[in-house]
């Protein structure tokens, strides 16, 4: 009950945060005669704390799935080197127009799964990995198991947790960086997300990072070797 409170709190204030925003960015556009310059400026930005607001409601209604235990039950097999090449080539688009490139290795394997959800967990933890990458860096994918498990490790060129984010990153709205903008920074779901969908397939998500050799997330899967 005490974790759903905080919960609860947390999600109340991200969900407030966007709304205010919004309504003092209308409110000083409606206060006083202005340029059509300035009001096409409030409208931009009032869309574009809505589509903040929008995602954040999606990553909350996840959660709230993620927590019921039918939704995960919808499982089939996943041939798991297929469905990590096409994440890994919709987000290298992603790389190139942000200046960063992707490399990616790939081995067969297969898991049970909600093939949805798996997509949705590398597709957190390569987007974060890419927001939080230096600019011109390599991201990378690489894919390795052996009888018992799949293991995937998202590298970046990041290496700047310190020991204490490693230990609450994956905590429910927390940001990486508290000084980023919040429009560029997240609500801080993301990672807990990922979190939950490995540990609901029977994985777990790890994290190692430092200056010297960057930043990598490794996630852990019982494999199908039938």
């Amino acid at each position: 009950m005490k974790e759903q409170r905080r919960f609860t709190s947390d999600a109340s204030h991200e969900l407030r945060t966007p709304i205010a925003t919004i309504k003092s960015t209308l409110q000083l556009a409606r206060s006083q005669e202005r340029p059509t310059e300035y009001y096409k400026k409030a409208i931009d930005q009032s869309l574009e704390d809505t589509e903040r607001l929008n995602h954040l409601i999606d990553q909350l209604l996840e959660l709230s799935r993620l927590g019921n235990i039918e939704y995960v039950q919808d499982r089939e097999m996943i041939n798991m080197q297929q469905l990590t090449l096409g994440v890994c080539e919709q987000y290298s688009v992603i790389a190139r127009q942000q200046g960063r490139s992707m490399k990616c290795k790939y081995c067969p394997a297969k898991i049970v799964g909600h093939v949805q959800l798996i997509r949705q967990l590398l597709a957190n933890l390569i987007d974060n990995a890419i927001k939080y990458s230096p600019d011109d860096s390599t991201i990378s994918v690489l894919m390795d198991k052996n009888d018992a498990q799949l293991k995937i490790t998202i590298h970046d060129e990041g290496g700047s947790l310190s020991e204490n984010e490693r230990h609450l990153i994956f905590e429910r709205f927390y940001r990486l960086d508290k000084a980023r903008n919040r429009s560029t920074g997240g609500a801080g779901i993301g990672l807990s997300i990922a979190k939950e969908i490995a540990q609901k397939h029977g994985g777990d998500i790890t994290v190692s990072s430092n200056p010297k050799d960057g930043t990598s997330f490794i996630i852990t899967l019982p494999i199908e070797n039938n």
